[in-house]
């Protein structure tokens, strides 16, 4: 749409589908207001996700390796743009290219995602995910071949879908169900600071040890 449109119609038509999402979601049947069983003070309920997190080791191995997906996720935002331009030598269109196999890769690991969770062995399908993006990334520093790069790309979409979603359902199994919400709006919370993290150090990366360098350093980080 890009290449034959312009940016116009890119925004344009990820807009509607926000607004058909949303209508979708205005469909639902609200549920009903809980009673409030006791007052309690605004401070101790922000702090109850913080709580449950501290005082669960299941919690923090889940949040803790769902975080060091989300930075290296975040410094995939600077790689996947020096990866094209200075490395495969494919220009801007390269970027784009190398985001669509991200995306197709994503769309997969969705697929398999719902499969696997079938199993019910989310740890391991869990790690799966996390090992398979990580080595994806590093394997990224050892060729020049575009073709590869795209596979490995798709790779690394794949393996962050897959710990997205057994990541989720094992926060879900495992966090107490009165703070679950605050547990996720912990999870949210240091995830945008991970992608941020992520993606501020790796152009210092960069600049002092070299692309590829980069890809291992990063890369490693996971498995």
């Amino acid at each position: 749409i890009l290449t034959f449109s312009g940016p116009w119609l890119v925004f344009a038509l990820a807009g509607v589908s926000y607004l058909w999402s949303a209508g979708c979601v205005l469909g639902r049947k609200r549920d009903a207001t809980p009673e409030r069983v006791s007052e309690h003070a605004i401070g101790g309920e922000l702090l109850a996700g913080f709580r449950a997190i501290g005082e669960d080791r299941h919690l923090q191995i889940v949040i803790g390796l769902t975080a060091a997906q989300m930075f290296v996720a975040g410094a995939l935002e600077v790689v996947i743009v020096v990866d094209a331009i200075r490395i495969l030598h494919a220009g801007n269109s390269g970027v784009g290219w190398l985001n669509t196999a991200l995306g197709v890769g994503g769309l997969l690991g969705g697929l398999v995602g719902v499969v696997l969770t079938a199993r019910k062995r989310l740890a391991g399908d869990f790690r799966l995910g996390l090992g398979g993006f990580g080595i994806a990334l590093v394997l990224r520093a050892s060729s020049n071949n575009y073709a590869i790069a795209l596979v490995l790309f798709a790779l690394m979409g794949m393996g962050s879908t897959l710990v997205d979603v057994t990541g989720m359902t094992l926060l879900q199994r495992a966090a107490p169900p009165n703070v679950v919400g605050r547990v996720f709006g912990v999870l949210q919370s240091l995830m945008l600071a991970a992608i941020a993290i992520g993606s501020l150090i790796t152009p210092l990366l960069i600049s002092q040890l070299g692309p590829r360098a980069t890809f291992i350093a990063v890369g490693a980080v996971l498995p």
